[in-house]
């Protein structure tokens, strides 16, 4: 029985590349779709590049995280990575986000000054509002105009350093460093635009890119780096692993707020093994979050899997305990992405164990590679002031 469910499954099954029934059919009306999408972002890469549209520049550096595919690379975890990173190197920062399905997303505005946060997850949306709770002095806007918001955020919170959040096809906004991210495992799924396949842009938009980042590089990125390396010639390529570990524990029938579960130590999934869990998660990749899990020796009772940034009602949270109970699990398992988007005050009948993702680079190129691009961009900025100056 077709239902929206459905059609939406199969559409993703044939995004993702997967050799479907459908594949032939479907596949011929979304590649007509597809070079619709293509026309219309090549025409708005000419308008900026012959500057029918002007670009701004905000009065600071300013650091894109982004990718060329849809969700799934990591970006949060990167960000997150990259402003401690740019923090210890002496410089003040401000993350400025899309807000992406927050209710603040059109009318932007601050999410934290560093210290307080100042509004929920449902108006600054579950990516910035994590990012605001797991960031110490380093302020939070959203907003979907990206130069409004690193306006209102350089007003604000005078930051020498902007980090953008997934900018890297936000051309209105100049950029000084454009990290792309790419996702070891499928760098380019099936090398297809939206909605054909999973690309925002032609593979041949690395070139604009200051350097590629290969994610999830625990899987072996040998391949995927010559497939990248064809695409982005003379670019330097870094790669990183994605290190799960428990963010938190929330006691059964605790009934408190999911912003503050107890907090772990950090420590990775290995108290898990052994146990038998229930996993509840909507990301972009929650088979991953699966495959994560088994693979720490977790024995998966059962699922409930959700589309990316799905905002979850009472009854389905109750629904989830429900299942929980009849599969004979012993903890309850999601995500911290997803812990932000419960509603307060649910109960659960079992431990409700939250999963974080952190990044590790295999050595310190990477961090070596953001100082140096940051010494060299305030270098080239402050003798393009002193030319300006004197020619005046």
């Amino acid at each position: 029985m077709l239902n929206k469910k459905n059609i939406q499954r199969r559409i993703e099954a044939v995004m993702q590349g997967g050799s479907t029934a459908d594949a032939r059919w479907l596949g011929a009306g979304l590649s007509v779709m597809a070079a619709l999408y293509g026309t219309g972002v090549r025409l708005r890469k000419t308008a900026y590049a012959r500057q029918w549209i002007k670009k701004k520049r905000l009065d600071c550096l300013v650091v894109s995280v982004g990718n060329i595919a849809l969700g799934g690379t990591g970006k949060t975890p990167l960000t997150m990575y990259l402003a401690r990173l740019i923090q210890s190197y002496g410089y003040s920062i401000a993350i400025v986000s899309r807000g992406y399905k927050g209710s603040a997303e059109g009318k932007g505005g601050v999410v934290s000054d560093g210290k307080e946060i100042a509004m929920p997850a449902s108006a600054c949306g579950d990516e910035a509002y994590m990012m605001a709770k797991n960031l110490e002095n380093i302020p939070v806007v959203v907003g979907q105009d990206r130069y409004a918001a690193g306006s209102m955020a350089l007003q604000t919170f005078c930051p020498q350093v902007i980090l953008l959040d997934d900018g890297f096809q936000h051309f209105r906004l100049e950029r000084d460093i454009d990290l792309v991210l790419l996702d070891t495992v499928n760098p380019f799924a099936n090398g297809k635009l939206l909605p054909r396949g999973t690309l925002r842009e032609e593979k041949d938009a690395l070139q604009r890119a200051s350097a590629v980042v290969l994610t999830r590089a625990e899987k072996g990125p040998a391949a995927a780096y010559r497939k990248v390396e064809q695409h982005a010639p003379g670019k330097p390529i870094f790669q990183c692993e994605h290190r799960p570990y428990i963010a938190g524990t929330m006691p059964p029938k605790a009934a408190t707020g999911f912003d503050n579960p107890t907090a772990g130590a950090a420590s990775g999934l290995d108290s898990l093994r052994g146990r038998r869990g229930y996993i509840f998660s909507g990301i972009a990749r929650n088979e991953r979050f699966q495959g994560t899990l088994s693979q720490a020796g977790v024995h998966v009772c059962g699922t409930s899997f959700f589309d990316d940034h799905h905002w979850y009602s009472n009854g389905e949270l109750q629904e989830i305990a429900q299942s929980a109970k009849k599969s004979g699990a012993d903890l309850i398992i999601t995500t911290q992405k997803d812990v932000v988007r419960i509603p307060h005050g649910m109960s659960w009948p079992y431990d409700l164990v939250v999963v974080g993702v952190e990044i590790q680079f295999p050595d310190d190129g990477f961090d070596q590679y953001i100082q140096q691009a940051l010494v060299h961009t305030v270098a080239e900025k402050t003798a393009g002031m002193g030319t300006r100056g004197s020619s005046g």
